[in-house]
């Protein structure tokens, strides 16, 4: 500003011209009044005249005031003002719009006629002017000077910023954190609310945000591929562009709009580098504001300036990642190379991809191609409730990720909006931004994928998909390693336990232990949790062997098609349920695995030829995916089953056989032994019966004399025992005829208990007093289809035998109940005594005729009883007792003989 001496001499100057004009203006009011004086007159015209040029050409403004209007103004003050003198006649001070002032030059703004704003300095001074009061006001039109001092401070700022940006490259560090720091410097020189950064895809195709602030993550993370709009313009003229109002325009991308802030206006100019256009800078304003062309080139200096920076920048961050992609790469074929396991790749793999990528959610996805689903395997990086969901699901082929991977063969960025529309559930667990799938191949073989969660999309560079596609590569050879080498080990392994199967089956001789042995082995063999074995006969299954844990069915019984639908008994292949709870399982299938308590159930039927001897599976409480080594091992160890089961049959039936012939011989020698004695017995006892009849008609009619004509003690105790040895021999005599020649038996219904009490009232006098007699006769129990005496006289064979056993007295147990014979319902009598018992040795011959321990009888009572019982169709047995003494078991028909029966009962 001009100090005091400036404005006096403007003042003087106008004060002089004021003083002129108004000698001038007197003097023409005086006119004629005033003496004619010439010399007097021009001196003061002249004088006008140089003080009226004098006002005329200050280089300031000058306007004269006076009574509130404007009395005067010169040359400059028209200009300035874009008016004439003439225009202001009748203007006042305030109609002009001059400042308020005062005798200091102060800056001030004054508005003009045309509208445009002018930054003036004013100054001004106040006078006695022809008795009336009146101010002059200088003023000076600054906006030029202040148009270049904003140039020079924009520049300024300008060399400020390229210096601030040339200083990142100086740093030498990574072109993100030139980026990062790039945008925070043009954020600050354009006093904008958000600058963004944009980079050019590698075939200059499209344009992806790398650095932005001011954004939400949520912003950023819609921005996806850029391929219209300002910024595209920008990247293809590669100049810089300026869109001011943009809430007026129907044009703007109103979905890149933050909720609730609406961006008013946005500048941006091109990043180039070498002659070409990488790259786009922008700034935005959510506030009213104007961006002129100054601002584009502002931005459009720095757009240059920093696109040499982020080259310089990539090229170091290319070296670095060489090393760290190197260095990464070999550590991970190292770890790869030392597993063993497909955990242990697992394991390896995830750690060295989330140290690629930057991001701790990493899972690995191996392929099932019999059942064309991708399955995740191993997880790392996410909360425990979300490892409980992830772990083990399965994505089908009619899932879009799993068959683009599988077909393109190529990478698949999808973002969290895009994974939605496939497995919810699964992204609402993770909560990723965006997920990477790189495909797992060897070859033309495709083995799996692996997936990395970002937290967000600008994370997601070249270089990171470039590292994890190499590890891959990587992984993809070791994986194929380990599953040709886990092949070979699970067939070597499989083929032993198989070998050893057939070797422990082969020396199994029963049924039922080939069959148990066949479900031990099975578990084992698959290391299954539990296994089963069933039989087919009649269109159902029986479970006849069960091994391990789950639903031990042991004895059940199943309709054939409650199995797996029936696909077991109908003969086909195997059956295999990976997951009952999926909803590829069928609801046969499903049913199935509730019935055996399983998750995952393997079946194969074992079958001869076409026909179908029984099924053998394996379950697990657990999910689980049966491979074809699974198969094969358990349909091989089916077959093993059915030989040795066939084999195991045949030898039993032989052994029955054996037996049956064995016994059919036994039967035969004693059928011709019982005959030869019976017609022996019948021979003597025709022979000594006739002359014993008259030795013991005689014996008694001499008792009956000597009693008479009274003998001698001694004679008749001779007598007597002449008498009661004969009698004696008779009924000798009369069980060699009974056995000899016994009688056909005429069954009819007989109530046991009444016989069993009846047989005891006739052997009281036997029994004497001496013995404790027990009855125990069950509820249910049947009358017997028998002979009523004979049954009686089997009884009382057994009783007395039991008696002469117990020669001091003791206890008589008399059981009986229902029971079932192959026939039909049956009566079973117990007799057991507390005598000493059969020897061991001497029960296969207790029931032979004439053997008898006793020195006394013919060792026939109990030959007679076998007689008769099986005349009746039933069985009798001795046994030894465990409270002590013995046991007789008969079993005797409920219900009449077949016709063939009886007669083969009445002929043995």
């Amino acid at each position: 500003m001009h100090g005091l001496p400036l404005i006096c001499i403007v003042a003087l100057a106008a004060i002089s011209a004021l003083l002129a004009v108004a000698l001038y203006r007197t003097r023409r009011r005086l006119g004629a009044a005033l003496p004619e004086n010439p010399p007097a007159n021009r001196l003061l015209q002249h004088a006008e005249q140089r003080y009226l040029q004098l006002f005329e050409n200050i280089l300031d403004a000058v306007v004269v005031i006076r009574g509130g209007r404007v009395f005067d103004l010169n040359r400059r003050a028209e200009t300035l003002f874009g008016v004439t003198k003439d225009d202001l006649k009748s203007a006042s001070a305030s109609e002009l719009g001059l400042p308020a002032v005062t005798e200091s030059f102060e800056v001030a703004k004054l508005r003009l006629k045309d509208g445009r704003e002018a930054t003036v300095e004013a100054a001004g001074v106040s006078m006695d002017v022809d008795g009336a009061e009146a101010r002059l006001i200088t003023i000076r039109d600054i906006s030029d000077r202040e148009r270049a001092a904003a140039l020079i401070r924009r520049k300024n700022k300008e060399l400020e910023a390229l210096n601030a940006v040339a200083g990142l490259a100086i740093r030498n560090v990574a072109s993100q954190e030139v980026m990062e720091g790039a945008i925070k410097l043009v954020q600050g020189l354009t006093a904008t609310d958000s600058v963004a950064l944009c980079l050019a895809s590698e075939d200059g195709k499209s344009l992806a945000l790398a650095a932005a602030t001011g954004m939400s993550d949520e912003l950023k993370n819609k921005v996806g591929e850029i391929r219209f709009g300002l910024l595209w313009k920008v990247y293809q003229s590669g100049q810089p562009l300026v869109e001011n109002d943009l809430p007026a325009r129907s044009e703007a991308r109103r979905d890149l709009m933050e909720k609730g802030v609406v961006v008013h206006s946005t500048i941006a100019a091109p990043i180039q580098s070498r002659g070409r256009t990488i790259g786009t800078l922008s700034a935005c304003s959510y506030r009213p504001r104007v961006f002129d062309p100054d601002d584009a080139t502002l931005l459009g200096t720095l757009g240059a300036q920093l696109g040499a920076v982020v080259d310089n920048a990539r090229l170091i961050d290319g070296q670095r990642d060489q090393k760290e992609v190197s260095e990464i790469l070999l550590a991970a074929a190292t770890a790869f190379g030392r597993s063993r396991t497909i955990e242990d790749l697992a394991d390896a793999l995830l750690e060295a991809a989330a140290l690629a990528s930057g991001q701790p959610g990493v899972s690995l996805l191996i392929y099932d191609d019999e059942r064309d689903l991708l399955k995740l395997t191993a997880i790392t990086g996410v909360t425990e409730e979300a490892r409980k969901v992830l772990l083990g699901r399965s994505w089908g082929p009619k899932n879009e990720p799993t068959r683009r991977l599988r077909d393109d063969r190529a990478t698949l960025v999808m973002t969290r909006e895009e994974m939605r529309k496939y497995d919810p559930e699964a992204v609402d667990a993770a909560g990723p931004a965006a997920t990477v799938f790189v495909p797992l191949f060897q070859q033309e073989q495709f083995l799996g994928a692996i997936a990395v969660n970002f937290s967000d999309l600008l994370c997601i560079d070249g270089r990171t998909l470039s590292l994890l596609e190499g590890l891959a590569g990587l992984c993809a050879a070791s994986l194929a390693n380990l599953n040709l080498w886990g092949i070979a080990e699970r067939r070597a392994i499989l083929g032993g336990a198989l070998l050893s199967a057939g070797q422990e089956l082969s020396s199994a001789r029963a049924p039922e232990r080939v069959m148990q042995e066949a479900a031990a082995l099975a578990r084992r063999t698959l290391r299954s949790e539990a296994a089963w074995l069933w039989t087919a006969a009649g269109g159902r299954f029986r479970t006849d062997a069960h091994d391990g844990g789950l639903a031990d069915l042991h004895g059940r019984v199943n309709e054939g098609r409650e199995l797996f639908g029936g696909k077991l008994l109908d003969g086909g292949g195997a059956v295999a349920l990976a997951d009952a709870e999926s909803a590829e399982a069928s609801p046969e299938f499903r049913a199935t695995a509730r019935l055996l308590g399983a998750r995952s159930v393997l079946a194969v039927p074992v079958r001869v030829g076409d026909r179908v001897l029984g099924a053998i599976a394996v379950a697990d409480a657990a999910p689980r995916q049966f491979v074809h080594e699974d198969v094969t091992a358990l349909e091989t160890l089916a077959t093993y089953t059915a030989v040795c089961l066939e084999n195991a049959r045949l030898l039993q039936d032989l052994s029955l056989s054996n037996e049956e012939i064995r016994d059919a011989q036994a039967q035969i020698v004693r059928a011709e032994s019982l005959a030869a004695i019976g017609r022996l017995s019948a021979a003597i006892a025709h022979e000594v019966r006739n002359p014993l009849s008259g030795i013991s008609a005689a014996a008694q009619a001499l008792l009956k004399s000597a009693g008479q004509s009274g003998a001698l003690a001694a004679d008749l105790q001779l007598l007597r025992i002449i008498d009661r040895e004969s009698k004696r021999l008779n009924r000798i005599i009369t069980d060699f005829l009974q056995f000899a020649r016994p009688r056909t038996p005429a069954p009819r219904r007989v109530a046991v208990p009444a016989l069993v009490d009846s047989t005891l009232s006739l052997l009281e006098q036997e029994m004497g007093g001496r013995f404790k007699v027990e009855r125990e006769f069950s509820a249910d129990l049947p009358p017997a289809h028998v002979d009523g005496d004979q049954l009686k006289q089997v009884l009382i064979n057994l009783i007395l035998n039991s008696i002469q056993a117990m020669p001091s007295g003791g206890t008589l147990t008399m059981r009986a109940r229902r029971a079932e014979l192959p026939s039909g319902s049956a009566a079973e009598i117990c007799i057991q005594d507390t005598g000493p018992g059969i020897p061991p040795g001497d029960l296969p011959r207790v029931f032979e005729p004439f053997f008898s321990t006793k020195k006394e009888g013919t060792g026939l009572g109990l030959a007679i009883a076998h007689q008769i019982v099986q005349a009746h169709g039933g069985s009798i047995s001795a046994h030894g007792s465990p409270a002590g003494g013995a046991l007789f078991r008969v079993l005797l028909p409920a219900s009449a003989l077949p016709a063939p029966a009886a007669q083969a009962a009445r002929e043995a």
